[in-house]
């Protein structure tokens, strides 16, 4: 993580800005994992890596990519896996953006910082899904 980025993060921000680096595949679609609508129109849950609940304030998505692939090899639980195409998946464009607070007013820390450096999240990130860089938000009314 650039030292700059983490000296930012030392001041202590109320808000986190997480930005997608690679496509990214959640299973609410635009929604990270994690993450649910609640009854007073908030969507609350947890970040890996970050210790509490974060409220997702904003996002900004673009369009999703679509992506296939061939399957090239066979595993052994599926043996016709091999030589065919894989589903068409809906992902989460390089360059989506989310908002973040928590909720009890709490500020990030670099150590948060550090932990989201280059994480992946969502579903198949063995497959290089999911990459995301952390940044600083300033919500306004908020110092």
């Amino acid at each position: 993580m650039p030292i700059v980025l983490a000296e930012a993060f030392e001041n202590k921000p109320r808000g986190l800005r997480l930005i997608v680096t690679s496509p990214a595949l959640f299973a609410g679609r635009w929604l990270p994992d994690g993450f649910t609508p609640r009854a007073d129109t908030t969507f609350r849950g947890k970040l890996e890596g970050i210790d509490g609940e974060v409220i997702l304030r904003a996002a900004f998505v673009p369009r999703p990519l679509h992506v296939s692939g061939w399957g090239m090899t066979r595993s052994s639980d599926n043996p016709k896996s091999g030589g065919a195409p894989k589903p068409t998946r809906r992902l989460v464009a390089p360059g989506a953006v989310y908002f973040f607070d928590r909720g009890e007013g709490n500020s990030f820390s670099r150590a948060d910082a550090e932990a989201l450096w280059l994480r992946r999240i969502g579903l198949c990130t063995d497959e290089g899904f999911g990459r995301v860089v952390p940044g600083i938000w300033n919500p306004k009314g908020k110092s």
